[in-house]
C-alpha cells in the first residue's frame, strides 16, 4: 500500500493533520497492524497451550513411571 503523499502536489508541513487521503491511509495501516498483532497473540496463545499440554503429559508420564 503506497502512501498518498508520494507525488502529492499539495504537500505541506501540516498536511497529515488535515488530509483526508492520508487519514484513510493511516487508518488502513493501523487496522493492518492491529490485525497482525491479534494474529501474533493467537499464535502465541496456541503455542503456549501446546507447550503446557506437552508438559502436563510429560509430568503425568513421569509420575506414572513411564519415562
Amino acid at each position: 500500500m503506497m502512501s498518498p503523499c508520494k507525488g502529492c502536489e499539495d504537500q505541506s508541513a501540516e498536511c497529515h493533520g488535515s488530509c483526508g487521503k492520508y487519514a484513510e491511509y493511516r487508518a488502513e495501516l493501523d487496522a493492518r497492524a492491529e490485525e497482525r498483532m491479534i494474529r501474533s497473540q493467537i499464535r502465541e496463545a496456541r503455542r503456549d497451550g501446546v507447550e503446557n499440554a506437552m508438559q502436563r503429559v510429560f509430568l503425568l508420564k513421569k509420575k506414572r513411571g513411564r519415562l
